[in-house]
């Protein structure tokens, strides 16, 4: 697959208008942390640009060690040297800042290397125009580079013929023959066909692994939302269970004992209430919110006496600003601690106390009935999901403690807030 050239920019990270802060060590850091298409493409332009500043880098010296007579005006050349290296800065400083070469900047490129190969060599004597002194010739290495790694294929050859004919037109039209050195002639060719090679090929290689990771990074996303909405739902339908279990459950199987008389008044308010939740959960509509810890405990205790227990309440002052889940948790799991002793307890009996301490509410429920023994029973999904797991899922926990013929007790714990975790 080509890389995607609709567009004049690949990237658009915030870029510091300063040069020197886009090629800063932090710049080359955020490229490593890029998404992976476009951190291949920016670390492909790394490699260009620098490519560029070792060529840029050495010219000067060049020039410098050249002999007096090697250009026609010494002046005009430096001039020509001071155009490449502005260019050059300029491209590299757009390049940063967009994360790669614009299309239409690539080819003002061509353009000014061609110029360059052209004009130089024109300032450039006859013992000299084919050797090392006619510096635009390694420069013409880059952008040959460049062309290779960021033009569609379709216009590669096409501004690579641009810049070959340049090259050796500008000597031909410096001598007035066609005669470069054979050594120069396959030197030059050489260079420019394998640098075009080895970059066009890098450029896919590298752009395509960066298009591999996006995907695999994409599907890992997919996989989390799904796996997260997977759990969201489970965890609804579970706590539409317990909700199902603690209540209705309860009373029917009250009911069907012989344990209640629907007649009642209480009863059938039970009836009535449990019949609207399962309308609301038939509906999709939202349950009523919990309300306070104090009246929520207090309806709790209330619907367990109309099952014919009598419920010996006491609490200290509950904080209001526990959460409604947390709320919901705790008397849900109270409802079926009570729920407990109504069908295993063997008494109709039961203490139920709350207190608060250094952040942690606790909700201790006692019974004085038959008991039995926790290390040989196996507990079912009243004690496992609307006791044990309640409170785990909000930091808290849950003991239940019993012997036969002593009765049981069943504490539960949890923090008011992610703070007061730690003290349990």
């Amino acid at each position: 697959m080509a890389p995607n050239h609709n567009g004049p920019a690949i990237g658009h990270s915030p870029a510091s208008p300063r040069l020197s802060a886009l090629l800063s060590w932090t710049a080359i850091k955020d490229t490593v942390s890029q998404p992976g298409e476009e951190r291949a493409k920016r670390l492909l332009a790394l490699l260009l640009l620098f490519q560029r500043a070792a060529y840029l880098a050495l010219l000067p010296i060049a020039i410098i060690a050249a002999p007096e007579d090697a250009y026609f005006n010494s002046h005009f050349n430096l001039v020509l040297l001071g155009v490449a290296i502005a260019w050059n800065v300029y491209l590299a400083y757009v390049t940063l800042k967009q994360g790669w070469f614009p299309i239409h900047l690539v080819w003002v490129d061509t353009a000014v290397i061609v110029g360059l190969l052209i004009v130089a060599s024109l300032n450039m004597r006859d013992d000299f125009v084919f050797g090392g002194m006619n510096w635009p010739g390694r420069l013409a290495m880059g952008t040959v580079a460049l062309i290779a790694a960021a033009l569609p294929l379709r216009h590669i050859l096409v501004a690579w013929v641009f810049v070959v004919a340049a090259r050796f037109g500008g000597t031909t039209l410096r001598v007035g023959e066609f005669s470069p050195p054979f050594e120069e002639f396959v030197g030059v060719l050489n260079a420019y066909i394998w640098f075009a090679i080895v970059f066009y090929f890098l450029r896919y290689h590298l752009i395509a692994q960066g298009r591999a990771l996006d995907a695999l990074a994409q599907n890992q996303v997919a996989l989390e939302a799904t796996k997260a909405a997977n759990q969201a739902r489970f965890d609804e339908r579970i706590a539409q269970h317990r909700r199902l279990h603690d209540t209705v459950l309860t009373t029917l199987t009250a009911i069907a004992r012989g344990g209640l008389d629907y007649r009642e008044n209480a009863v059938r308010a039970r009836c009535a209430a449990e019949a609207d939740y399962v309308r609301r959960l038939i509906c999709g509509a939202e349950d009523e919110g919990p309300g306070h810890l104090e009246t929520r405990l207090s309806d709790t205790i209330a619907q367990a006496e109309t099952l014919g227990l009598r419920v010996h309440h006491q609490h200290d002052q509950l904080p209001d600003n526990i959460s409604p889940a947390l709320v919901d948790a705790l008397c849900g799991a109270v409802m079926e601690a009570l729920n407990n002793v109504v069908k295993h307890a063997g008494t109709h009996e039961a203490w139920v106390t709350a207190t608060v301490d250094e952040g942690v509410v606790k909700v201790r429920i006692v019974d004085r009935g038959c008991g039995f023994s926790p290390p040989l029973t196996e507990f079912g999904f009243g004690i496992s999901q609307s006791i044990y797991d309640r409170m785990s899922r909000y930091g808290g926990y849950a003991l239940v403690d019993s012997e036969p013929n002593c009765g049981t007790i069943v504490e539960l714990a949890c923090p008011v807030s992610t703070d007061a975790r730690a003290l349990l």
